[in-house]
């Protein structure tokens, strides 16, 4: 990420393009910390989607 509290030269500016460009081209998002939230996220999802099938009345070939 750039940072702005000190000047930054065009190779520092370059580099960073890139690397976004490859990020994006890849479809993927570098950043762990957004990596594990969204990793997080699914699980959470996967728990509650897990909840509600077993606890629904309705057999799963219903569904």
């Amino acid at each position: 990420m750039i940072n702005n509290s000190k000047p930054i030269t065009v190779d520092e500016t370059a580099e960073e393009i890139l690397h976004l460009l490859k990020a994006a081209k890849a479809g993927i998002d570098f950043d762990p910390a957004t990596l594990q939230d969204q990793a997080k996220s699914m699980q959470e999802q996967r728990m509650y989607l897990m909840r509600q099938l077993t606890a629904s009345p309705h057999s799963p070939s219903s569904l």
